[in-house]
């Protein structure tokens, strides 16, 4: 009786260890293979979402990319440096701030401690601040007391919601503030619900592109002086234009600012998977911008400038193979860190 419990023991034990073997074996081929991407996008109707959908489809003989769905770029931030997400397309500020322990990373012990880097920078995204068509705001100072939409909580739109804000002399406490998603902020907007809200993504969005169906809006303009003074002190805006007939009914250019897109990814990701994408995205960067009123073609150049994260090796051999060097590791070539307003 004892030797035939000791057999079945023993039989035991090998079959556990197999099972063991075996899920080890599958864990360890997962690890090593970067050929399934997961990436995050923030919303559905955000640009971030269709870019990657459309480059999937590009890859998709060779690699499987699966946008995600997060609250915006600083959330993909998170769940990147976590390990939640394989990749993220993030705006250039949030990045900024990553890397400086600034802003909403100020106490997440970023600095030097980044578990991503760079593969391009995309395209320019458009900050938009879009009211009704017969609103009676016209400019950023009189959203004063007004229902405004700052951007979802864990989105990089409050940063520049806030910054914009500041140098109107106006803060979060002079509206009525409102956490929405692009989507649910056109519906509020559309039923009244809202009197304005903030956009940050690249033009044409399909949010305020299905809300102008629907409503007459207008997107405000920014005032010269104060888009020299938020160049001056945030060292990752530019100036935009938007020109007419951007979204269906409306005749007039806007005026506002921009910052770049940034793909980014694990450092985990193998070099030969980051070099073929980096190569694809370069390649067929015109397809991919062809909805994006503002940008065309992405240059190696444009791709390489004004990153705020080192690169990931793998992207970097395909630019060095193009004559560009960029940072890799932990280190920038010229550390950018923000001014502050007096």
């Amino acid at each position: 009786m004892r030797k035939n419990a000791i057999r079945h023991s023993i039989r035991r034990t090998f079959a556990l260890l197999s099972i063991v073997l075996i899920l080890t074996a599958l864990c360890a081929c997962k690890s090593r293979s970067t050929k399934e991407l997961e990436i995050g996008t923030g919303g559905e109707k955000g640009t971030y979402y269709a870019y990657m959908s459309d480059f999937a489809k590009i890859m998709q003989h060779e690699y499987t990319i699966t946008p995600r769905t997060t609250a915006g770029s600083a959330a993909s931030v998170r769940l990147l440096q976590k390990g939640f997400v394989d990749g993220a397309v993030v705006q250039d500020d949030i990045l900024e701030q990553a890397y400086n322990g600034l802003g909403v990373f100020a106490n997440e012990k970023t600095v030097n401690n980044l578990t991503f880097s760079a593969v391009a920078s995309l395209y320019t995204e458009s900050l938009q601040i879009i009211v009704r068509a017969d609103s009676d705001i016209h400019s950023v100072k009189d959203l004063k007391g007004k229902r405004v939409s700052i951007g979802e909580s864990e989105s990089g739109v409050i940063v520049e919601a806030e910054q914009v804000l500041a140098i109107y002399g106006l803060s979060f406490k002079d509206l009525k503030v409102h956490n929405n998603s692009f989507a649910s902020a056109a519906a509020a907007l559309k039923s009244d619900h809202l009197d304005a809200f903030f956009c940050v993504a690249g033009a044409p969005t399909k949010a305020v592109s299905d809300l102008a169906k629907e409503t007459d809006i207008r997107i405000l303009s920014l005032d010269e002086e104060e888009i020299n003074k938020l160049k001056s002190l945030y060292p990752y805006y530019e100036s935009v234009t938007l020109p007419i007939d951007t979204y269906g009914g409306i005749d007039t250019e806007v005026h506002t600012i921009g910052v770049r897109a940034i793909f980014v990814v694990s450092n985990s990701c193998s070099d030969d998977d980051i070099y073929s994408l980096t190569k694809a995205l370069l390649a067929h960067s015109a397809e991919l911008n062809e909805s994006i009123i503002t940008d065309g073609e992405t240059s190696i150049e444009e791709a390489t400038k004004n990153v705020s994260v080192p690169f990931h090796p793998g992207a970097a051999r395909y630019y060095e193979e193009n004559g560009i060097t960029v940072p890799v590791g932990t280190t920038l070539l010229a550390k950018p860190v923000s001014g502050t307003q007096d």
